[in-house]
């Protein structure tokens, strides 16, 4: 019941999305998520920079998933 209680409340606040039912039932991390887990930057700066998992370009929905945070002034240039 306790597993069951945390994912919905991690449903609600968008940590988590469920997919299927019953014994099909999926629970994956959302881009909110992934946005905000945390970070070890002590272990990701010892790893080589060659050997480093990156990503090729700059993913521009991350404004999406961050929703509004710019203030208005800041929108307007």
């Amino acid at each position: 019941m306790t597993v069951n209680r945390d994912l919905r409340r991690l449903q609600n606040i968008g940590l988590v999305e469920k997919t299927g039912a019953g014994r099909g039932v999926a629970y994956m991390l959302t881009a909110q998520y992934r946005s905000i887990r945390p970070l070890d930057v002590e272990a990701y700066f010892a790893v080589d920079p060659e050997k480093r998992r990156i990503k090729e370009r700059f993913d521009f929905n991350v404004f999406s998933v961050l929703g509004d945070i710019f203030e208005t002034d800041e929108l307007k240039g």
